[in-house]
């Protein structure tokens, strides 16, 4: 198996990402913290949640626009499909 050639594909597959993890901590963040905040009045885990969402996005959006705009990324096929 690890031995194999790999198999080229006129198809873009983008690098591993941290932002799904990030976000998913950003959104469970937001979510508990909301419910603490309706049960104890507590609103710093909403602050951290909300943030680390708006820093999720900013940086998601980033690396999808410096993907679409490096060159490299799309093939003939991908553009074809685009």
């Amino acid at each position: 198996m690890a031995t194999e050639a790999a198999t080229t594909q006129p198809w873009h597959v983008p690098e591993p990402s941290p932002w799904p993890i990030v976000g998913t901590a950003a959104a469970l963040s937001l979510a508990f913290g909301l419910i603490w905040f309706m049960h104890a009045g507590v609103p710093w885990l909403v602050s951290f949640g909300g943030i680390l969402l708006a820093i999720t996005m900013v940086g998601w959006f980033k690396d999808v626009i410096g993907e679409a705009n490096d060159g490299k990324s799309h093939s003939s096929a991908v553009k074809t499909g685009l």
